[in-house]
């Protein structure tokens, strides 16, 4: 397909990274879109194993672990699921034993109330009725009310005011109260915006005096290239994402870190386990 892409004298390419590329406050890329790199899928070319470490170098994928539905429990104020999953219970499945449907129906509704869809949108992602979608729904909005809270508040807030603030005090602007829906996603995704743009600068600290190099932001995961030899900086990059986010009502954030020698395709990375 048709993309600028800026290759310096090094051969490696160099994306724009753009500040301001989202109305969230989410770091953006073009010439080339880095943020948009396609799933793997076997059927189809696998783009990610087009990314490889240089000679002497690994890569090192650090991850925040399901960070927006983290910080959507945080601003809620949701004690119980926040004890949870700080016991180490994964998010999807806590709120699938809490609202008592599968994992994977809560896992549709956590992304759908997050994005603000509609029954019939539901609807469309289960593969379920219109009235169907509505009862879960329901259903899940009665077992977790604090979210519901969440949301008519946020909602309320943006349509009178026309403005709302994150936790970092980021001023997320609404042009219509009419699409009032879309901010509990703004305040969410603008927030893990900012946690992950505070994790770029304490990385880049550790990183300071070593070989290895902080390569993209995607999303809310940091890739980097570690230099052989310096494979004791892992832990501390790890340490400094998770500990960016300052805890809110007891939530806190950690991260799932992947390696590689071979490239950035799914099946080449390995889960990386701290020693000890």
């Amino acid at each position: 397909f048709p993309v600028t892409i800026s290759l310096a004298v090094d051969s490696i390419i160099h994306a724009d990274a753009r500040q301001a590329g989202a109305t969230t406050g989410r770091l953006s890329y073009r010439e080339p879109n880095l943020q948009n790199i396609p799933a793997e899928d076997e059927s189809k070319f696998p783009l990610r194993k087009a990314f490889k470490p240089r000679e002497g170098y690994s890569f090192v994928s650090i991850d925040f672990k399901q960070i927006e539905y983290r910080l959507m429990l945080a601003y809620a104020f949701h004690t119980g699921l926040i004890k949870e999953v700080m016991g180490g219970k994964d998010v999807h499945q806590a709120m699938a034993d809490m609202v008592r449907v599968t994992r994977k129906q809560a896992k549709t509704l956590n992304f759908a109330i997050l994005y603000g869809a509609g029954a019939d949108k539901i609807a469309r992602m289960l593969g379920i009725s219109v009235r169907e979608a509505a009862a879960l729904k329901e259903k899940y909005f009665r077992a977790l009310i604090e979210v519901e809270h969440l949301i008519a508040k946020v909602r309320g807030v943006a349509a009178t005011r026309g403005y709302i603030y994150n936790f970092y005090g980021r001023r997320l602007t609404l042009s219509d109260a009419q699409y009032a829906y879309i901010m509990p996603n703004h305040l969410i995704q603008g927030t893990a915006a900012d946690v992950c743009k505070k994790a770029m600068v304490a990385c880049d600290e550790v990183l300071t005096g070593t070989e290895s190099h902080m390569l993209v932001n995607i999303h809310d995961e940091l890739v980097f290239e570690i230099k052989h030899g310096e494979e004791y900086l892992i832990p501390l990059l790890k340490e400094a994402m998770s500990n960016t986010f300052p805890g809110k009502n007891g939530m806190f954030m950690d991260c799932d870190v992947a390696v590689s020698n071979t490239s950035l395709a799914e099946g080449d990375m390995t889960p990386w386990k701290q020693a000890g």
